[in-house]
């Protein structure tokens, strides 16, 4: 694509991730946030090793590494901390990582130039649809910016980025809901079905199922 310059609005971990990769692949690219100064709400998050790929790719893992270390198991425990399922994540070519989400933030930025961050800056008119996940956010930047660097204009590299990544998007958005809503189930009725289904599946099947999601290669 020509040489041209994109801005982006939000400087949360998926608008500082796409202006990272962008820049790195010779993009000017300005950052417009509308708070004062950046910042993460939330606390920890887990990034499988999609997510870590991706980080690879940008150079960062190593420093985010260094936040956390590596993990090699997930565990669910209910709220009495009983242990409900312990499933191991296997052996891939990247870790996955447990680690704050303002310390990702800070890895990101730790990449990006900051005088071509703009705070206080606010979008009149937009509509930002279904949200996503740090890790979700990492693969959408690296897809995202090699659409831009592969097409001739902007717009064929928009299209590009949308049928790449739709699919998948739509298909976690949706399971992550499912599980949000019987997390949250409070009748002891189905808390008690909910411990017998988690007690009685067999981990493996579960594990396969998560590898399938991390198992991707943005």
């Amino acid at each position: 694509m020509q040489q041209q310059s994109i801005g982006i609005v939000g400087g949360g971990i998926g608008g500082i991730a796409a202006a990272v990769a962008l820049s790195q692949l010779g993009v000017d690219v300005a950052i417009y946030e509308k708070a004062d100064a950046l910042r993460e709400i939330g606390a920890g998050m887990m990034l499988w090793p999609n997510a870590t790929r991706v980080l690879r790719e940008l150079g960062l893992l190593d420093r985010v590494v260094a936040q956390s270390g590596a993990n090699t198991n997930f565990l669910v425990r209910d709220y009495r901390g009983k242990t409900l399922l312990d499933l191991a994540l296997g052996r891939f070519e990247v870790p996955a990582v447990c680690l704050r989400r303002r310390d990702l933030l800070q890895a990101l930025l730790t990449a990006f130039p900051g005088n071509r961050i703009h705070l206080a800056h606010s979008f009149s008119s937009f509509d930002d649809g279904e949200q996503k996940g740090g890790g979700m956010a990492l693969e959408d930047a690296l897809v995202l910016a090699r659409c831009v660097a592969d097409e001739l204009t902007l717009t064929a590299a928009l299209r590009r980025y949308e049928s790449l990544r739709l699919a998948r998007t739509r298909a976690l958005q949706k399971r992550s809901r499912w599980i949000g809503r019987v997390g949250q189930w409070g009748s002891p009725i189905l808390v008690r079905g909910r411990r017998f289904v988690a007690n009685a599946l067999p981990a493996s099947l579960l594990e396969y199922n998560l590898r399938r999601v991390y198992a991707y290669a943005a």
